[in-house]
């Protein structure tokens, strides 16, 4: 195996990058690049590709140049190739700054970066750590700008509490605002404006 066997603790978070957030079909290719630090996240996503039979390349950087690097070594230009066959864009996913500049420059269509730093067209990140909803494990490239997981699980057990206590639900209409609920008044259904349409409309008399 081009990266070594994947981790435990990352299968879940590529199994959702490769699902959630890039949307791989069955029928797409892929170009892994990766080095050394960045190995077992590789290995994690190829699993996850593994897993969907999508067909992927893999580089190992050390594997081919050494370090550090000068210039981008002649696998990841063919790997790259992707362009030519008819890509309209390429993720580049925990590579250095330096291999995603060098990419970058020399392709028409855009790179979409995900830890791969500041040169690339555009930028992705898996909503679960833009959120905060996956705290057992964030990309060290990931930034969380929320903690919705922690605001989640405490309004689910707020609203759990709730119901037990009998704080919730609580009967707080008056019989007149019930009476208008039930006969339609508060919020006119669809039939309710047809008719009041057609009641005001003129019909000939034969």
């Amino acid at each position: 195996m081009v990266f070594g066997p994947p981790s435990a603790d990352l299968e879940p978070g590529a199994r959702n990058a490769v699902d959630v957030c890039l949307a791989v079909k069955p029928d797409d290719r892929v170009a892994l690049i990766a080095d050394e630090p960045s190995r077992e996240v590789a290995a994690s996503i190829a699993a996850a590709l593994d897993r969907l039979d999508v067909a992927w390349e893999g580089v190992l950087i050390e594997a081919v140049t050494t370090r550090p690097m000068t210039a981008a070594p002649q696998p990841i230009l063919d790997a790259l190739a992707l362009e030519d066959a008819g890509a309209f864009a390429i993720v580049l996913e925990a590579i250095p700054d330096t291999v995603a500049e060098a990419v970058t420059s020399q392709l028409k269509i855009p790179t979409i970066g995900i830890g791969a730093g500041s040169h690339c067209d555009g930028q992705v990140l898996v909503s679960y750590d833009v959120l905060g909803l996956f705290d057992t494990f964030a990309p060290p490239f990931a930034k969380q700008y929320a903690q919705l997981g922690q605001v989640i699980v405490r309004a689910a057990k707020d609203y759990a509490n709730d119901v037990r206590e009998g704080l919730f639900p609580k009967s707080t209409l008056s019989n007149q605002q019930t009476s208008d609920l039930a006969g339609r008044r508060v919020i006119p259904s669809l039939n309710d404006r047809a008719f009041e349409e057609l009641k005001g409309a003129r019909v000939p008399v034969r």
